[in-house]
């Protein structure tokens, strides 16, 4: 709040009067700390295998959404009613988390959530979960934003329209399925580092194939009909989107692969190494775009080289975490 209207201007957000802007810098810390409770709900959910509690909290949260903007739309509020119907949402969700959370200890199927002394211990330990996460969370983001914004003052609007549109494309289903697959992962890899046995390696090679041997047909197919694909099905216009999936689909199949597994650092502690990966991958994607500038690269060529970059870091995060998790297993 003490940057005030300075700090919506930074992100280009213009509001009609200085009361929508005090309003909307207020509704920002509430909706992250309901985003964030949210979040630690989930994971617990996870934790305690309640998938079903865990569907239907975003059941809740989308129709609580959708029906509040709606309602709201109609007595024409603006754009406060997508703010409102969405942290409505987030609390719809939130309550189902709750209510599950309940109901299994009444049944004794689950334990309860932890009290406060048990969650000052898990601080105390995990210290280094916020303090190494948040910074490896904010380059993540970077490196994937980064190609779209770089782009743009490379090539121009069409081109970045081009690449935006590709990628939305693929990166629709491919997160549907990891974050589906990533929840379940979560709470089985938990379980088993627990155990510490070598359940915990075997289930991570027996995923990483499976996703492997599920994707590697499809992105194939991709590869050679994408450009084809995309002008029969979106139309003339949208055919070089084709193209340049075409060029990604070798990073975007080893991401449908990795990406899921992705918690894997997180469980077993190693947080330097994934800041340590993060902020490699940040600085190696910035490269490609900066030599690209300085050797007048086409678009084809620049795509190309980032998706080549994309696919070696991915890779090499794969070994990365197969190795944390070894040293687990064996310590």
């Amino acid at each position: 709040l003490w940057m005030g209207p300075d700090y919506l201007r930074l992100f280009n957000i213009h509001l009609d009067s200085p009361e929508q802007e005090r309003m909307l810098l207020l509704a920002l810390p509430v909706g992250v700390g309901i985003l964030g409770l949210y979040q630690v709900l989930v994971y617990l959910l996870i934790r305690y295998k309640h998938y079903r509690a865990l569907a239907g909290s975003k059941v809740a949260s989308g129709g609580v959404t959708v029906v509040t903007q709606l309602g709201l739309g109609t007595l024409d509020s603006g754009g406060w009613g997508l703010i409102v119907g969405w942290i409505l949402g987030r609390l719809a969700a939130i309550g189902v988390c709750l209510g599950a959370e309940r109901g299994a200890a009444r049944a004794r199927k689950a334990p309860r959530f932890p009290g406060w002394r048990t969650i000052g211990r898990a601080m105390r330990r995990f210290v280094r979960f916020p303090l190494l996460t948040m910074p490896a969370g904010l380059m993540n983001a970077l490196a994937v934003e980064l190609p779209l914004l770089l782009s743009a003052s490379l090539f121009g609007p069409q081109i970045t329209g081009w690449f935006s549109f590709a990628r939305r494309i693929v990166y629709g289903p491919m997160s549907l399925v990891g974050r589906s697959v990533s929840q379940v992962y979560v709470g089985a890899l938990s379980e088993a580092i627990n155990r510490r046995d070598r359940s915990a390696l075997r289930l991570f090679d027996r995923l990483s194939r499976r996703l492997f041997l599920m994707a590697v047909g499809p992105f194939l197919l991709l590869a050679l009909l994408a450009p084809w694909l995309f002008g029969w099905i979106f139309g003339p216009a949208w055919y070089a989107s084709g193209v340049l999936v075409r060029y990604l689909s070798p990073a975007y199949l080893v991401h449908f692969v990795v990406v899921p597994l992705s918690q894997t650092l997180n469980l077993v502690e190693r947080q330097d190494w994934q800041i340590g990966w993060d902020l490699t991958r940040l600085l190696l994607v910035a490269g490609v775009f900066f030599l690209a500038k300085s050797l007048a690269w086409n678009f084809v060529y620049t795509f190309a080289a980032y998706s080549l970059v994309s696919m070696l870091m991915y890779l090499a995060f794969y070994f990365l975490m197969r190795r944390a998790l070894l040293q687990r297993v064996q310590s």
